[in-house]
């Protein structure tokens, strides 16, 4: 079953910061859709539960894939 949820997003300067927070997520298997947004400063991820049990985004390895931005 897909789930989609919304996390803030902290630290994004331009909006090429949205566009590289997006393809480092859109690796991660069990991510279908990412969209980060960066005027509201909010990333929508939508993923595969049978694949990713739940996303944490205070897990220090993702915050280093998405370049130092913290997502929580």
């Amino acid at each position: 079953m897909m789930i989609k949820e919304t996390f803030p997003v902290i630290g994004m300067s331009c909006v090429s910061c949205a566009s590289n927070i997006e393809k480092a997520l859109q690796e991660i298997p069990g991510i279908k859709s990412v969209v980060v947004n960066f005027a509201v400063e909010k990333a929508t991820v939508e993923f595969d539960e049978k694949k990713i049990i739940s996303l944490h985004f205070k897990n220090p390895h993702l915050v280093q894939i998405v370049g130092g931005f913290l997502i929580n």
